[in-house]
């Protein structure tokens, strides 16, 4: 099927080309590998960065409910006072005499 001749030169010709290019897809792979740990490098790094700014967030959370909390119980408070005072004032109004509430009007300015 092929000359013994042409053979014998096509040996030393194949295997000078799979050297290099054996050479040339080890490089290739090489290539890739260091191109694939950067990516991998930067993705952790990024998720470090997500990571910090959720917790911040996490922490800022904390803090706002902590705030409308102590609002929320000091509105409450001055309402229950509020509430104690208009049920003195009704309690009050209801037993005075007719010329304590005139006294009363006028000093409101009714």
């Amino acid at each position: 099927m092929f000359d013994p001749s042409t053979l014998a030169l096509s040996i030393p010709i194949v295997a000078i080309v799979m050297g290099i290019g054996s050479g040339m897809l080890k490089s290739y792979f090489r290539h890739q590998e260091r191109r694939l740990e950067l990516m991998a490098m930067h993705r952790q790094g990024g998720d470090e960065d997500v990571t910090t700014a959720i917790a911040q967030l996490r922490a800022e959370m904390a803090e706002l409910r902590d705030t409308t909390t102590k609002y929320d119980m000091s509105i409450q408070s001055h309402m229950e006072d509020l509430g104690n005072r208009l049920a003195a004032l009704e309690t009050r109004n209801r037993y005075m005499s007719p010329s304590e509430e005139d006294a009363q009007k006028v000093r409101l300015g009714n």
